[in-house]
């Protein structure tokens, strides 16, 4: 089994990383000087709409590739054509070469590109073929959408799905190509996430764009309606720990799409809202739960839905006193989504190791954490927002990646809920962001 994943790095992984390298490379040397750029402009190969049209028949040919030639070279081909897909997006960008048809364009070539491998994958048994026509369906129906509606553009949504669908398929080929194995239900879950993330892509092209923040506010409020009810009904905690930490992804864009497209005059209450019940009210049932409903766990619980709400009311009467109208960057005390993941990771961490520490049984340690996360919040302790600070200075496909990779980890506690994956993830990153979002300057020079 060695080494077939030997031969998988040697003879997929690294020419690939090789090309998407040298691509991303010959990109940015040609952005560096005038002369380059108008270079680049003057060659109809490295047009933008050509290199997407140039993919329209190279799914297919991949395909051949793969069953009648070699199937390596058939994965290196889609791989090549693939990477293009960053390529004319952007020299588009970047050498002023943007046009309405590149719009519309660029994702119909991506979807001809990888939809033929995917009904070859079913056709061979790799996997069912409901799932690709489901899939197909769905994205095609995105794609029609883009006749009646203003925004040409892909989505986030969608272009997560493209990322998505491709991992999908490497996996898929990967496995049978060298033989590696790998779990029906691990490529059920990749391809699940992906026919999520196409729906999330045309429900939002249909949606006018004021709405966007509160349809991400609602769903986070469901989330957090959704995670107590998993609670009360006595279901695994990693249930409701997913339902929370999917209201963290949508909470991450709601004030920005806010920003960026407006809103309703409800929208701030939809945003509370949400918030009070996700990172709040659904948290504090969780401490409640796991320290077995008893009283130190009822005050913890009760302490902390306390504290979030104040934090979210000091939050806007700060905000609304500061006369700012769009977003900050440095939160004053702790945030309740990055609380509500410290809280929520910790405690199920100690509940399921049973930790102590001396003295300090599980449910003492338990109700310290409650407490440390509540005066965090309350504080007046400055923490960057980790959206706008970290998360927007990452290249675009660094967070598509991790995108990709929260769908990933999430699909796979919800296949095999008795892991601690995603509890442990959670609780370590939360565990960093408490030491390391302190934004000292702020701390240091305040007056």
């Amino acid at each position: 089994m060695e080494q077939k994943y030997t031969e998988f790095l040697l003879y997929t992984v690294v020419p690939v990383l090789l090309i998407f390298c040298a691509e991303r490379g010959f990109v940015y040397y040609m952005r560096l000087t005038p002369e380059r750029i108008n270079w680049v402009r003057s060659k109809w190969w490295l047009r933008p709409n050509n290199i997407s049209r140039s993919r329209y028949v190279m799914g297919i040919i991949s395909v051949l590739l793969y069953a009648y030639v070699s199937q390596i070279f058939g994965l290196l081909w889609f791989s090549f054509w693939m990477i293009t897909d960053l390529t004319d997006g952007t020299i588009a960008k970047f050498y002023d070469l943007d046009t309405e048809t590149g719009r519309e364009i660029d994702p119909l070539s991506d979807k001809l590109l990888y939809f033929p491998p995917f009904f070859y994958a079913a056709y061979i048994d790799l996997f069912p073929l409901l799932l690709p026509v489901v899939f197909f369906g769905i994205d095609f129906l995105g794609q029609f959408s883009r006749y009646f509606i203003r925004e040409k553009a892909a989505n986030l949504f969608g272009k997560t799905k493209t990322f998505m669908a491709v991992a999908t398929l490497m996996a898929v080929y990967a496995g049978h190509s060298y033989g590696i194995m790998i779990g029906d239900d691990y490529i059920r879950i990749m391809l699940g996430g992906t026919i999520f993330l196409a729906c999330c892509s045309f429900i939002f092209k249909l949606t006018p764009n004021y709405w966007y923040a509160n349809i991400l506010s609602i769903l986070n409020l469901i989330c957090g309606l959704l995670a107590m009810g998993v609670i009360f009904s006595n279901s695994k905690a990693i249930y409701a720990l997913v339902l929370i930490f999917v209201g963290q992804f949508l909470d991450l864009f709601d004030g920005r799409a806010a920003e960026k497209w407006g809103s309703t005059p409800k929208g701030e209450v939809f945003d509370d809202l949400a918030d009070g019940t996700s990172f709040g009210a659904a948290i504090a049932v969780v401490i409640m739960h796991e320290m077995g409903y008893s009283l130190w766990g009822v005050l913890a619980g009760l302490i902390y839905l306390g504290c979030a709400v104040f934090r979210l009311w000091r939050f806007i009467k700060d905000k609304k006193k500061a006369g700012i109208e769009k977003g900050v960057i440095v939160f004053n005390g702790m945030p309740t989504p990055a609380a509500a993941l410290f809280a929520c990771g910790a405690v199920l961490v100690i509940a399921h190791y049973q930790y102590s520490f001396y003295f300090m049984t599980p449910e003492a340690l338990m109700f310290s954490v409650s407490l440390l996360s509540s005066f965090l919040m309350v504080s007046h302790i400055p923490y960057i927002h980790f959206g706008r600070m970290v998360l927007n200075k990452l290249p675009k496909m660094s967070q598509v990646f991790l995108y990709a990779v929260f769908i990933g980890i999430v699909g796979y506690n919800l296949n095999k809920p008795n892991s601690m994956l995603l509890i442990n993830v959670t609780f370590f990153f939360a565990a960093v962001y408490v030491l390391c979002g302190i934004s000292f300057s702020k701390l240091m020079f305040r007056k």
